[in-house]
């Protein structure tokens, strides 16, 4: 993937020529030119595992019947922040930086193929650009200044989690099944080499289980023994599911919301993940992953069958709401062995703030455990 002009590295590198050229490609600058570049970091806070930053242009003669952007946010993510996240420390050596900058280029593809030929519930994309030489990959996008950001941490209400649903059917519906051809040949697809995604579950039970299995119920424990043998099985169910583009990453933390009455209620954001697979991934994770318990199993039903209609509204047929119940009870068994895999890197006593909290909630708040203990039928098929 290349880029008509060179790539800045970082916040402090873009340039007044650079954002007139970028801006101008994308067809905001009609008029005149950025002459001069002011940004602030954002999202330091949140544990990002690179840089992102508010940039505000400032422009002289812009004056015409579109106008520029007053301030954009401009992701950088394969640049270190002064404050790495201990999820991205962990991650060391070239195969590690390799993979991490795919994910990153893959996230620019999303904006330049998918964004721009189907509606999609994301930020407008302005400009986005990687380079395999340096490794530098950036994007702009569209600031949303008056939507509040979703946190994993807190939930979210039975409604807004329709919103996200809502929000995320349309482009599960568009790219139903539609493969076949080589179409978007470059995303990759979920789950691949389920038998490798199993070898490698079964070495990170150990690790995890000596740093958290202490704090376990036994049928939390009982799930993840049971997954050393059946986790290919798992996978391969779900790839049996018809293939869509799916976020694969869809969780509170991803999501804004915009003030009520706006056209897009819910917007995703990083779609570093994005592949080809089961639609029931994004849903799954996202229902089990953000609802209290007691909310979750008063709406799940509904949510469930809210999905599905939207699924039929724009054309899928072919795949009954059992199947998406099945489908979703199999991703909640992914959900178990990727919080296996997650934690069983992450050592816990460099951890802090955010980060710290994150972790003692994946296992502490009681929605995954509550989720396997509701579907235990499910668990106990892996028999």
């Amino acid at each position: 993937m290349t880029s008509p002009v060179p790539i800045p590295a970082a916040p402090d590198e873009i340039t007044p020529s650079w954002l007139t050229a970028v801006l101008r490609e994308a067809d905001v600058l009609r008029r005149g030119r950025v002459v001069g570049v002011d940004w602030d970091p954002i999202g330091d806070d949140r544990g990002f595992t690179g840089v992102v930053a508010r940039v505000r242009p400032r422009y002289e003669d812009s004056g015409s019947e579109v106008a520029p952007p007053p301030s954009l946010i401009a992701k950088f993510p394969t640049t270190e922040r002064n404050a790495p996240s201990a999820h991205r420390a962990a991650q060391t050596g070239d195969r590690a930086a390799r993979r991490h900058y795919e994910r990153c280029a893959r996230e620019a593809r999303f904006y330049q193929e998918i964004g721009r030929s189907s509606p999609v519930p994301a930020p407008r994309f302005y400009y986005g650009a990687a380079d395999d030489e340096t490794g530098r990959v950036v994007l702009l996008l569209e600031d949303l200044v008056a939507a509040r950001p979703g946190d994993v941490l807190r939930g979210c209400s039975p409604a807004e989690a329709a919103l996200v649903l809502e929000a995320v059917a349309p482009i599960h519906a568009r790219w139903w099944g539609r493969f076949d051809s080589g179409t978007l040949a470059w995303l990759p697809r979920w789950g691949a080499d389920p038998s490798a995604r199993q070898e490698r579950y079964v070495g990170q039970v150990g690790p995890f289980l000596e740093r958290f299995g202490h704090r376990l119920p036994p049928s939390f424990r009982e799930a993840i023994d049971r997954l050393r043998t059946r986790y290919a099985a798992v996978l391969s169910a779900l790839e049996r599911a018809p293939a869509t583009v799916i976020h694969a990453d869809l969780h509170l933390d991803n999501v804004l919301f915009n003030p009520p009455g706006t056209l897009t209620p819910a917007v995703v954001l990083d779609w570093q993940s994005v592949s080809r697979g089961a639609a029931a991934v994004d849903v799954a994770l996202f229902v089990f992953g953000s609802l209290a318990v007691e909310d979750r199993r008063m709406a799940e039903e509904g949510l469930l069958r809210r999905y599905h209609a939207l699924l039929v509204e724009h054309g899928v047929g072919g795949y009954s709401l059992e199947r998406l119940r099945d489908d979703c009870r199999s991703a909640l068994l992914w959900q178990l062995a990727g919080t296996v895999g997650w934690l069983a890197g992450v050592d816990p006593d460099r951890l802090a703030g955010r980060e710290r909290a994150l972790v003692d909630a994946a296992i502490g708040d009681g929605r995954l455990v509550a989720a396997l203990l509701d579907h235990a039928a499910h668990v106990a098929d892996m028999d």
